[in-house]
């Protein structure tokens, strides 16, 4: 077996040295590379299933459809003629919602067939889903009363309540892996309102910059939350948005950002300018945003990003380009990120917990008791917990662990 801690790019072992833990430092770098979508597509919206492997995405101008892949972007596969401002996925990638000028459908087979809800007629611009895709929110603008809203749905789709939320100028919505948890952002000079209820009631955190709030992610279990903005930097909350700390994510025009299941694995775009602006990067942060880092993309049009729980990204573009004949034409691209595995401890007064990305599949856990001896690999079956493997073990006064494959 070739042992993940002698590559190049990541040592992926842990020790628990005298009831001290030492973990050793993953590579923080991303390697970027263009998938199977069509490139004659503009790109508005993405989702991803909790492996990675299932991917819907919004295709507008010119050929309105969703698209889908069942093998992480490899191919693609025309789906229903919808076209879609937002989308939202499952952790199985079996359930989908998404939200259009008009309309929200949803999906009950991964995007294969639609069908519209009986969520009100209006522009429905962000949504978001549980992890089993039962509890679903969005947000538009309504042709009806009160104007902007926040809608719920506690049953796939099917049904549709306006919840407590004021009607304000919404421009980001999150949840947690079971969709109790939701944070809600307000552009303009805004703030942000949390709901630990599924939006029923909600709280308004008004201890922030008054700035123009964007785009939301949230870890799988709602603590951690990071916060883009038009013309700032990015914030992140660990406490489920009580409080926001800005992180060292230079000032943009941040349009997007997504967040592996435990909050630790973030990917942001900055889209400096719409219609003639410039085009901007995206950047990652391996560290739950305390430091960032560029990718090694050329600067696009970035619309939406999406993770995996493990922090495998995937995000779309419409990059739009000047014609001969003084017009212009979309070049799209969706592109996709390979993470590194790691490994992590956490110890109690009697356990430690030695934790790892979920999946991570033909990687095998090993434990040896000292510098001399043996790697053995471990029976336990891990305890899959927010998208996360872990195995709690006793406590021992020198341990030490690794992946393989």
């Amino acid at each position: 077996m070739k042992r993940i801690m002698q590559t190049r790019t990541l040592i992926l072992a842990a020790a628990l040295c005298g009831g001290q833990l030492l973990v050793t430092n993953q590579s923080l770098a991303q390697t970027w590379s263009g998938c199977g979508a069509p490139t004659d597509v503009e790109w508005l919206a993405v989702a991803s299933s909790a492996d990675g492997t299932k991917l819907a995405a919004a295709a507008n101008y010119p050929n309105w459809a969703i698209y889908i892949s069942a093998n992480s972007g490899a191919s693609w596969t025309r789906g229903s003629n919808i076209a879609a401002n937002c989308i939202a996925s499952s952790a199985d990638g079996t359930k989908l919602a998404a939200g259009n000028n008009n309309a929200i459908f949803t999906s009950s087979d991964s995007g294969a067939s639609w069908t519209q809800t009986s969520a009100p007629k209006g522009s429905w611009l962000g949504i978001t889903s549980s992890s089993d895709g039962t509890k679903l929110a969005a947000w538009g603008q309504q042709t009806q009363p009160p104007g902007l809203g926040i809608y719920s749905s506690m049953d796939s789709g099917n049904t549709w309540t306006l919840t407590s939320a004021p009607a304000t100028n919404w421009n980001g919505l999150a949840a947690s892996a079971d969709g109790t948890m939701l944070v809600a952002s307000v552009g303009g000079n805004g703030y942000f309102y949390t709901s630990t209820d599924s939006g029923t009631n909600w709280t308004a955190r008004t201890n922030v910059p008054p700035i123009w709030w964007g785009a939301l992610a949230s870890s799988a279990d709602g603590a951690k939350l990071t916060a883009v903005t038009v013309g700032d930097g990015i914030y992140t909350s660990s406490d489920g948005g009580t409080n926001w700390t800005k992180t060292t994510a230079p000032n943009e025009d941040w349009i997007a950002i997504a967040s592996s299941a435990d909050g630790t694995r973030i990917a942001a775009a900055v889209r400096s300018g719409f219609g003639a602006g410039a085009p901007g990067p995206l950047y990652t942060s391996m560290d739950s945003g305390a430091t960032w880092t560029s990718s090694n993309l050329p600067d696009e049009y970035w619309n939406s990003i999406a993770a995996s729980a493990d922090g495998k990204f995937v995000a779309c573009s419409a990059s739009i380009v000047s014609t001969s004949a003084g017009g212009s034409m979309v070049s799209d691209q969706i592109v996709t990120s390979t993470p590194h595995p790691w490994l992590r401890m956490e110890a109690s007064h009697t356990n430690v917990t030695v934790i790892w990305p979920w999946p991570m599949d033909g990687y095998i856990l090993q434990q040896k008791l000292g510098l001399d001896a043996s790697w053995v690999s471990m029976q336990n079956a891990p305890i899959v917990t927010n998208y996360q493997n872990e195995v709690t073990l006793p406590l021992l006064d020198k341990g030490f662990y690794q992946l393989v494959k």
